[in-house]
Parts: structure tokens; sequence; C-alpha cells
């Protein structure tokens, strides 16, 4: 296949409801969208695989799509992972960095890799593991808010970062269901990767709260200063409002309608607040070869009830953080953020102005590069590319943290052995 001189960078977004893979070329800082696989998704619940023959069918199709869209061959991908099983907390990691004499010495790339060594060494169950150590801010000596230490002086650098840790089963399990051909670059967080597609560099600095509202799960991510403040999963998404809605129509007409036309009904008809609707619309509809109708008033309100709980679920979890003492702005993004009014809602119960995020700095199809349905898909090939930035610059210095790293691992797995 061609590209063989290319940077060609894969992400791979395995939803609750979609398998998004996406195939970018990567030229300088520029990225264009080469080739890309939509299909649903089987064998997942809320984030999770729970039929690993299912999900790898749904994978498969989507590659070959996107393989042949953009005539290459996939030999790695970063692949998103979200759940209920994700934890994030925030730690803190001290070392010295005096000359042993009591006086101060210049921070370097080593010191860097070494504290960043030390936030990893924080209690963690056997089942568990790391996925992110996300920096939030550095310390050196009384000095606080540094984003880059190196080539400061001082006795003693501290980092305060943000850890997601992550259920090994869950990552082993999907895992399990990509091909042995494919090499996995990264596990990354989804929010984590739609924040790189959608959040500018002003929005992560002064504050922002990211909702990204999947199929199974809401995902949520704040950022302030640059860093990443929190990052949680609420596990009900687009499908648990289908399900209401089907719930619904049965009570409200006495018959079910099938999955797909459900969808229909949602995206065509449906709305995140009743007040905004015709109160005497009929919808017309057609439920096993009989003619019927529903109320859009009706069906706005089944939506309004769940993503009124889907909000306040995601506003107590912005009150347990301190960002709730400052100004900050709120970004919705994914699939959900395409519901209608689904912003005048947002705005009702957050008390604040809302943006849709749309992908950014990215070429390719309109369908794609347009659609917050992707956002998580093109942002894990926009993580991606800072990824091997990162490498290309530290590379030698990380084969010692990779050490540690794989020793660290293997000493987890002998401990539940033994």
């Amino acid at each position: 296949m061609k590209h063989e001189n290319k940077k060609i960078i894969t992400g791979i977004d395995v939803g609750t409801t979609k398998i998004a893979v996406i195939i970018a070329e990567v030229n300088n800082d520029e990225i264009t969208i080469l080739g890309q696989g939509i299909t649903p998704s089987f064998g997942l619940n809320k984030g999770e695989v729970v039929d690993i023959p299912k999900t790898q069918q749904s994978l498969r199709t989507a590659i070959i799509q996107a393989e042949e869209k953009a005539n290459y061959k996939i030999e790695s991908a970063f692949i998103g992972i979200t759940g209920e099983h994700i934890r994030g907390m925030t730690y803190y990691g001290i070392i010295p960095v005096n000359q042993g004499d009591g006086t101060g010495s210049e921070i370097d790339e080593n010191h860097i890799l070494k504290v960043r060594e030390k936030v990893k060494d924080f209690p963690i169950s056997a089942d568990r593991e790391i996925l992110h150590v996300l920096d939030q801010e550095y310390k050196v000596d009384e000095q606080t808010q540094i984003e880059n230490p190196k080539g400061l002086h001082g006795s003693k650098l501290e980092l305060n970062a943000h850890i997601v840790t992550i259920a090994k089963n869950a990552v082993h399990n999907l895992n399990n269901c990509l091909s042995r051909n494919i090499y996995v670059n990264g596990f990354v967080l989804e929010p984590l990767a739609s924040a790189y597609a959608v959040l500018n560099n002003q929005q992560r600095n002064l504050g922002t709260v990211l909702i990204d509202i999947g199929g199974g799960t809401t995902d949520i991510i704040i950022y302030e200063n640059n860093g990443v403040k929190y990052s949680s999963a609420i596990p009900m998404g687009g499908n648990i409002i289908t399900k209401d809605i089907a719930l619904g129509i049965q009570e409200y007409i006495g018959e079910c309608l099938e999955n797909e036309k459900l969808e229909n009904l949602k995206h065509d008809y449906g709305s995140a607040k009743k007040e905004c609707v015709d109160e005497n619309k009929e919808i017309q509809l057609t439920i096993q070869g009989r003619e019927a109708s529903i109320k859009q008033y009706h069906l706005a309100d089944i939506i309004q009830s769940r993503m009124t709980e889907i909000f306040n679920k995601i506003k107590k979890n912005i009150e347990d953080t301190d960002i709730s003492n400052r100004p900050y702005g709120i970004v919705i993004t994914g699939g959900g953020s395409q519901l209608q009014h689904i912003e005048e809602l947002a705005k009702e119960i957050f008390q604040k102005n809302i943006i849709i995020g749309f992908p950014r700095d990215i070429k390719g199809s309109e369908k794609i590069i347009k659609n917050p349905r992707y956002s998580t898909a093109i942002g894990l090939i926009k993580y991606g590319v800072e990824s091997l930035k990162v490498e290309d610059v530290t590379g030698k210095m990380t084969i010692k943290t990779i050490l540690k790293d794989l020793f660290r691992s293997l000493k987890r797995i002998f401990n539940t052995w033994y």
C-alpha cells in the first residue's frame, strides 16, 4: 500500500454504540484524515467489553473499512478507553535536587523523570494499573504554579499530578478484541482524547469542564492552568435515553418500537427541553404495521427528565472540586451533544453559557471533522501526534522509565500469584 514514507497515526474509538477508526497522515503540524471506518458497535455495555467475539467482529469491520479508504494497512493504533472502572485522583511526588551541601542545583530532564516516577509510587491495588500521569503543576522550593521546571535552580522539586487508573481486566478484555497484527501505541482516556480534539489552549488555561456524551457513558474532564484537575465517567448516555423512549412509547401506545426507529425518532424529533417544542405537534409512527402517533412534547419530556438527571450528576461532581469556586466554562461534545436544545437545558442547570465542541485543526471529510460524534477518534490522533513529539525529544531517557514501568508491572503480577 501507499504512504510508506509518511508518518501515519491511527485512532480507534471503541464506543458502546459505534466503533470509529480514523487513519491520518501527519505532515509537520498538519493532520489530514486519509480514511475512516464507522460501524455499529456490538458486545459492549457502558464502555466495557461484555462479548469478545461480537466486539472483535465490530472492530474488524471498521478497521477494514478504514484501511480500504486510506489504502493503508494499520500497524499500530491509539485506543480510547472509558467505563465506570476509571478512577481519577490527585497525588504528588517530591525529590531533592540539592548538591549535598544544601545549595540548589539546576533542574534537568532526569530530575523531571525522577519526580514523575515518584508520583507513580502511590498505593494501588493489584487489580488496577496506571493509565495516565497528567501534570498539574511543578513546585521548586516555595515557588508554585510552574509548568516546566527545566533550567530552574532549587533544593527540591515537587510535582502535583492527576493520576488516572483503570481495572486491569477491562484493559485485557479490550486488548483481546484487537487484531494481533495491530500494536497498541497506548490506551487513552476517552475524555482526554476528546479534549485534545475540541479544546484550545485558552480553554485549558482559564478553566473548562468538558462533557463528552456518548452512547454508554457520559465522560467528564476538567482543565485549569493547562492541567487536568478532575476526570470521571457516569454510566449513562444516549442508550439509556433511547431505552426511556422505548418504555415511554410502550406505555403511551402499548406497542414496542424497533431500536433503529427509536434512534431515528430521537434524532429527528427529540429535544432536551420540552418548552422548546410545539405542545400539539403529533409524530406519526408505524409500529408492526399499525399507524400510531405520539406528541413531540411527550417525547421531549422523556428526554429532558433523563438529561436533567445526567447534568445534575455532573453538577454535583463539579461542586465537589475546587474549580466550582472560580469562573469556568462548559463545553459539550460527543454524539449526545447533537440532541436538539441541549444547550438550553445545560444553560438552565449549570447557569453558564454552553459551547458545543467540534473537532479543530484537522483536514478531511466534513462529515467527520464537523461532527462532535467523532471528537474522541480525532482526539486520539492528536494525542498520538503529541505523544510522538515527546518520544522524539526524550526517547533516550524514556528507556529507563519504560524499564521501571515493566519492573513495576512484573512485581504486581508476581504479588498476585504469590
